[in-house]
């Protein structure tokens, strides 16, 4: 993390890429993975890539899914956005599975991949279908606590420090999606240009 916060995405991916391999290399040693069974051994490969760490669902834990997500953040700065989606998706899968589709941190995996695609990618459709699932998860989420704690007695400081929280990601995700709203304008404008011409 002290590479992101740094801006020095390259030594970032780098890292993180690493921590994932030998977070799935000591998970698989563990023997907690069919694939390894039979196959300990007390040797760490030299180097890990990302191109070629596989996502094994049944066996994934929130740590990989957290270092994915990293790791597809520090990519995409460094100009690897389809790998860098390959991971936030994987993450995205992960989530999905450990904390069900309305879990806040699927909704962060989501605002992620809307800005890769929505930022060099520009596939606005996509980005957009993303930013709007994520606001839908951050709006239910805010709904709940809401409903959960109420405005009065003892819990009144824990859901306003939550929904202060909350507030941010949907005002992020509302402002997302109106700028990828703008970007279809302007792109759809620009094509009926270039028809008249």
């Amino acid at each position: 993390d002290c590479h992101a916060s740094a801006q020095n995405f390259d030594e970032a991916a780098q890292a993180y890429e690493e921590a994932l391999g030998y977070h799935i290399f000591f998970r698989r040693w563990k023997g907690n993975s069919d694939e390894s069974k039979g196959q300990e051994t007390s040797v760490l490969p030299a180097t890990f890539s990302a191109t070629n760490i596989k996502i094994d669902i049944e066996n994934a834990t929130t740590m990989e899914a957290a270092i994915r997500s990293n790791l597809a953040h520090a990519l995409a700065h460094i100009g690897q956005e389809k790998l860098g989606l390959e991971h936030y998706e994987a993450s995205l899968k992960i989530k999905r599975q450990i904390g069900g589709s309305d879990h806040v941190e699927v909704a962060h995996t989501l605002m992620g991949m809307g800005a890769v695609y929505g930022g060099p990618l520009r596939d606005f459709a996509t980005a957009l279908n993303c930013f709007k699932e994520a606001l839908f998860i951050y709006r239910g989420k805010m709904n709940e606590l809401t409903d959960e704690f109420g405005l009065s007695g003892s819990n009144k400081f824990f859901e306003d420090e939550d929904t202060v929280e909350l507030d941010g990601y949907i005002e992020n995700a509302v402002k997302n999606i109106g700028l990828i709203e703008a970007g279809l304008l302007k792109d759809r404008e620009e094509g009926i240009i270039k028809k008249r011409r």
